[in-house]
C-alpha cells in the first residue's frame, strides 16, 4: 500500500527537476518566434496558391519568383517585451512584446501580443505558442496580395518593383 504513494511522491519529485523554460525575452525565444512567422506566412501563401492550383499555371515562375523575393523581405522584430507571471508548476512563463512585422508589401504591427512559454514534460524542449500567431500570419499573407498589386503596377509601367522605405 506504500508502493503507491511513493510512486506518485517520485513523480512530483522528477518532474520538478526539470529545468525552466527559457525566459521571455531569451534570444532562442525571440529568433524561434521570428524565424516562426516569417517562415509560417510563406508556406501558407504558397499553401493557398497550391490549393488554388496556381502553382501549375503559366507565370507560375514568376509567383513562385515573387514569394521568394517577398519571403526575404520579411523583418520581424519584438520589442518591449515583458514577463508577466511564471507559473512554477506548470512550467510556463506569460509573456507580451510589441510585434512588428515590415515586409515590401505594407506593415504588421500587434501592439502587447501574447505569449507563453512552457518547458515539456521531458525538460528538453519548450512550447512557444500565441493566440495571436495566426492573426500575424494572417497579416503578412495580406502583405504579400499588396507586394503582389505593387508589382503587377511596376510591371504595367514598365518599372523595376519600388520597395518601401524601412
Amino acid at each position: 500500500m506504500l508502493v503507491a504513494p511513493a510512486a506518485a511522491l517520485l513523480t512530483a519529485l522528477l518532474s520538478g527537476c526539470a529545468p525552466k523554460p527559457p525566459g521571455c525575452d531569451d534570444p532562442q525565444i525571440v529568433d524561434r518566434f521570428r524565424l516562426g512567422i516569417a517562415d509560417d506566412g510563406v508556406k501558407q501563401i504558397s499553401n493557398n496558391i497550391e490549393a488554388a492550383g496556381n502553382w501549375r499555371r503559366a507565370g507560375a515562375n514568376q509567383l513562385r519568383a515573387q514569394l521568394d523575393a517577398f519571403g526575404k523581405s520579411i523583418k520581424v522584430e519584438m520589442v518591449t517585451i515583458t514577463t508577466n507571471g511564471y507559473d512554477a508548476d506548470a512550467k510556463l512563463h506569460s509573456c507580451s512584446a510589441n510585434l512588428m512585422v515590415a515586409t515590401d508589401g505594407s506593415p504588421v504591427q500587434i501592439e502587447r501580443m501574447p505569449y507563453s512559454i512552457q518547458g515539456t514534460a521531458d525538460g528538453k524542449d519548450f512550447v512557444l505558442s500565441s493566440p495571436q500567431y495566426q492573426l500575424v500570419v494572417a497579416g503578412i499573407m495580406g502583405a504579400f496580395d499588396v507586394y503582389q498589386s505593387k508589382a503587377r503596377r511596376a510591371a504595367n509601367s514598365g518599372q523595376a518593383p519600388v520597395e518601401e522605405a524601412k
